[in-house]
């Protein structure tokens, strides 16, 4: 019985440490089944942090993609907008040539208008001719004593129609060459008014281009000094990705040298140590996204100034288009001016060419009168052929009144002086003859001068018919030689006012001309203002045409404005989810840093709990036998009880 006890007492420790073991061994391997859960649990959580900072990046090159996208849009529209300045520009070169030929209609106005009034002054001298011509006529009778010096009338008027028709053509040549010189003086006049009006016209463009380069120069520089500021925090931002890399770079080499000093520290905890190395792993990735997330904020804050200039250039922007759709609400009210002054025009034209069949009828009537006047001088033709004829009869007679031409020989010289002061007279009205080519009126008065002086050649005849019977009474008549006389010298005087009528009549007639040269000249340059009409009108219409270009453009700017817009505000709200994601991942990392460190403190906890296990183990391995033997007695006891 006592070497049975004794034999139990000394076996019963060995089944007590069978099971502490046993407990040791189940408590680590519990231990070591929940690191490589919370391990694996790390590794996921790793890979989904590393699966969204790749979205983080991704979506960073694509907000920086859509950033230069968006600087181009911008270029793109500053380049729109300048040459929207320069189609304006154009715009207003057009009004200004319009405000020019505007001009020049006003002063096409008062030329007819002074035409107008001297065709009114032309009727008011017709009349007067006619009544003087009138006056001609009742003189006729006593022009019936001069058909005697008829040939030599018709002799002189030959001669002196040779030379009126000389000095017409050597007029007609200085008309030419005073109307050239008109025409080259109002062209050069012309001319003249188009440089003024193009200098003041560029003084006007320069003025604006001026101001508008101004502005052009402070948005340059203003998106210089925007460039600078962006390429000074891209360097900023280059420097702390260095920093961050040095960092990192440092990081791991330290890293790789407390695990070095862990491993030889707790050699005989290698799953702790392989733990605690996996912690050191999760904390350096930890940092490296804490330090990843700064420069996503500091990169935020960069797009978002960047984004804050872009609102400002769009508010420049925004200011252009106002004050471009202001201009072309004032080119719309100029187009209005130019279509009231269109009409305007329009009413003028209607006027000048009711001016205009007014002066075709009065051709017309001129046209017939130079008919007539063509016929009288073939009926004065014949009449003198007869008188030809009939002087051959007279020569007889010519010998009976020898004595009493001689007689008439003195007044004769008179009368040829006072002839010849007559041609020098007209000597001296040849210049005013210059203008003389056209003055139609008056040819038709002079036509009817000479009808008169036909049928006083018919009344010459019958009075040769007198001379005749004449022949039976010369007695008589050298009687009468006297009364003739002084009969002779009232016709003189009679033939003196009518030759100074005859020469007011030659000065209407030049004034005459002159106005109907004025009238012509007039026409052609309303021919010309027409023609410049058109092209006007032409012009006009390619503006409207450009203007519609404009709109579009302008619309199509608006519209792609708009869009830039959206996509700005798209990427406000993938900045404010990328932001919140963040604050989730900060979050996330907090809970997991919290949990990693419950677990770790609960896993030394228990290893220190089987550390003093295994210690009180150890210690009751050590015991000496006389403690176990003392033992006995108490395991013993309650055997013997069962």
């Amino acid at each position: 019985m006592t070497s049975s006890n004794d034999n139990s007492a000394n076996q019963m420790p060995i089944p007590q440490e069978w099971r502490k073991s046993r407990t040791f061994t189940w408590l680590a391997v519990t231990a070591s089944i929940g690191a490589v859960a919370v391990f694996g649990f790390l590794l996921l959580k790793v890979n989904l942090l590393e699966t969204e900072y790749g979205e983080i990046r991704g979506n960073k090159e694509r907000i920086l993609r859509e950033i230069d996208n968006r600087q181009e849009q911008h270029a793109e529209l500053l380049a729109k907008i300048q040459k929207l300045e320069t189609d304006k520009s154009g715009l207003e070169d057009d009004l200004a040539k319009a405000r020019v030929l505007q001009r020049q209609l006003a002063t096409l106005q008062e030329g007819v208008t002074s035409a107008e009034t001297t065709l009114k002054a032309m009727t008011g001298d017709i009349t007067e001719a006619d009544r003087k011509l009138m006056e001609t006529e009742s003189v006729a009778s006593a022009l019936e004593i001069a058909r005697a010096e008829q040939d030599d009338l018709v002799t002189k008027k030959d001669r002196l129609a040779a030379e009126i028709a000389s000095l017409q053509r050597d007029a007609d040549n200085a008309k030419d060459a005073a109307r050239e010189a008109r025409n080259a003086r109002d062209q050069l006049q012309d001319e003249v008014d188009d440089l003024q009006a193009k200098k003041r016209d560029r003084d006007e463009a320069l003025d604006e281009t001026a101001a508008a380069k101004a502005e052009h120069d402070a948005k340059k520089k203003l998106l210089n000094q925007i460039s600078k500021e962006a390429s000074e925090k891209d360097a900023l931002a280059d420097e702390a990705e260095r920093r961050v890399t040095q960092a990192e770079k440092d990081l791991s080499s330290l890293s790789a040298r407390i695990s070095s000093a862990r491993n030889e520290l707790e050699t005989k905890r290698n799953e702790a140590s392989a733990e605690a190395a996996r912690l050191a792993g999760l904390e350096k990735d930890r940092e490296n996204l804490d330090e990843q997330v700064d420069a996503l904020r500091s990169e935020e804050a960069r797009l978002k100034r960047f984004v804050e200039s872009n609102t400002d250039a769009e508010a420049q922007l925004n200011s252009t288009l106002q004050e471009l759709r202001e201009k072309d609400g004032r080119l719309g009210e100029l187009e209005a001016q130019i279509s009231s002054y269109r009409d305007d025009l329009q009413d003028e034209q209607a006027n000048v060419a009711t001016e205009n069949a007014k002066l075709a009828a009065l051709r017309q009537t001129l046209s017939a009168v130079e008919s007539e006047h063509a016929k009288a001088v073939e009926e004065l033709s014949s009449v003198t052929t007869d008188i030809l004829g009939k002087a051959q009869s007279l020569e007889q007679l010519a010998k009976d009144l020898a004595a009493v031409k001689a007689d008439l020989v003195s007044e004769r010289a008179l009368l040829e002086r006072k002839r010849s002061d007559r041609i020098s007279e007209e000597a001296r009205l040849a210049g005013l003859q210059e203008k003389a080519a056209n003055l139609l009126p008056k040819v038709t008065e002079l036509g009817e001068v000479e009808t008169n002086l036909t049928q006083k050649q018919a009344e010459l005849e019958t009075v040769a018919i007198a001379l005749k019977s004449a022949e039976s009474s010369l007695v008589s008549q050298i009687a009468k030689t006297e009364a003739e006389r002084t009969r002779l010298t009232a016709l003189r005087q009679q033939a003196g006012t009518v030759s100074d009528e005859v020469d007011d009549l030659r000065s209407t007639k030049i004034t005459l001309q002159t106005e109907v040269e004025k009238l012509r000249l007039e026409k052609a340059n309303l021919e010309a203002l027409q023609q410049e009409q058109v092209t006007l009108k032409t012009d006009i219409a390619n503006l409207s045409g450009r203007k519609g270009v404009l709109d579009q453009e302008i619309s199509e700017a608006a519209t792609t404005l708009a869009d830039v817009e959206g996509k700005v505000d798209g990427l406000k709200d993938r900045l404010r989810s990328l932001e919140e994601k963040e604050v989730d991942l900060k979050s996330r990392i907090t809970e997991l840093e919290a949990a990693q460190e419950a677990r770790r403190l609960s896993l030394e906890g228990e290893i220190r709990v089987l550390e003093n296990e295994k210690a009180a183990l150890q210690e009751t391995v050590a015991k000496p036998d006389s403690d176990s033997r003392e033992e006995v007695p108490d395991t013993a006891k309650p055997e013997g009880d069962e």
